[in-house]
């Protein structure tokens, strides 16, 4: 049968456009089909469409120094602190004695507070109030049996910060910073400290805020605040 379509000449382009009987749109909406695979995406290298398989599970699409796009797999999350212990004192003066389950190497101790009397801070581990978590391996301190917050007395605010290496077979040693910003009443005290501890007897699970020489429990009044952060 001969062909009677008429007319004649070279087929037109190919291409995809909102005109009559010129392809018409090149559609995404599970119409258009290609030899590719679930989660596969296309890209242009300047010369033609080029197929970028699908990655594993998280990784990221970036682009590469050859300006295309690649997947990669991040580097994994960094350590991250884990809140222990936030307690603030409220209403009437209270001990401060806190504890966590689990161990972690690092810890980070903040403390706001003021003893209701007139004695100076400091902090035992695990309720030992002789020299085993205590700052007698520093000359400074060899008499005291807990670890030197401040020099408050009744009614003074002050704020102390330390961090303690709590890992085994590590040898002891401290040092603490003072800072004073003003005298007189209602002083305010900054201290920064930290500490590496031998691990004599068990790694620290917990805290006491405690009378400076003796390391024995004594009263915050309210408003004083402990907050202990741990990681591995």
């Amino acid at each position: 049968m001969p062909f009677n379509g008429g007319g004649g000449g070279s087929l037109p382009p190919h291409e995809h456009t909102n005109i009559a009987n010129d392809g018409g749109p090149l559609d995404f909406n599970n119409t258009t089909i290609g030899s590719m695979n679930s989660g596969d995406m296309t890209y242009s290298d300047g010369a033609a469409l080029q197929q970028l398989a699908i990655a594993a599970p998280d990784d990221q699409l970036r682009v590469s120094a050859g300006n295309i796009p690649e997947w990669f797999t991040p580097a994994g999350a960094s350590a991250t602190w884990t809140e222990l212990v936030n307690t603030k004192v409220v209403g009437a003066s209270v001990n401060i004695d806190e504890s966590w389950v689990g161990t972690y190497n690092i810890l980070k101790i903040f403390f706001y507070g003021a003893p209701s009397a007139a004695n100076k801070t400091g902090i035992t581990f695990n309720s030992d109030n002789g020299t085993v978590y205590s700052s007698a391996g520093d000359a400074v301190y060899t008499s005291e049996r807990t670890n030197y917050l401040n020099d408050l007395t009744t009614g003074d605010f002050g704020y102390s910060c330390m961090d303690v290496y709590n890992i085994a077979d590590k040898a002891k040693q401290g040092h603490v910073n003072t800072t004073i910003f003003n005298t007189g009443t209602n002083a305010i005290y900054k201290f920064e400290s930290w500490q590496a501890w031998q691990n004599t007897l068990d790694l620290i699970q917990s805290v006491q805020v405690c009378e400076k020489n003796a390391g024995t429990l004594q009263t915050y009044l309210a408003d004083s605040h402990l907050v202990i952060l741990g990681a591995n």
